[in-house]
């Protein structure tokens, strides 16, 4: 998990912010390592984790975003004691 975090997600995100424009392998590692982590997390119970690691995910604005905001939503609601 501290691999895929550090090495992958935290890295992409880093360069998105300094402009760097990836090409479709950078991106397609993203998305694995961070839906990875995110299902481990989930797998876990450790929500909280779990949903810091989606809300990267929708922060790199993928087609997958809207959906991974959706499953945002439902953790918050499930787990809502967590949130606030």
């Amino acid at each position: 998990v501290e691999q895929y975090y550090s090495k992958v997600l935290v890295k992409y995100l880093s360069d998105l912010e300094k402009g760097v424009q990836h090409n479709n392998e950078p991106k397609a590692w993203f998305r694995k390592a961070s839906f990875d982590v995110a299902e481990i997390m989930e797998k876990r119970k450790e929500w909280r984790v779990a949903v810091k690691v989606l809300e990267r995910i929708a922060e790199a604005d993928l087609p997958s975003s809207e959906a991974v905001r959706e499953t945002i939503k439902k953790i918050k609601k499930e787990h809502w004691l967590l949130f606030y």
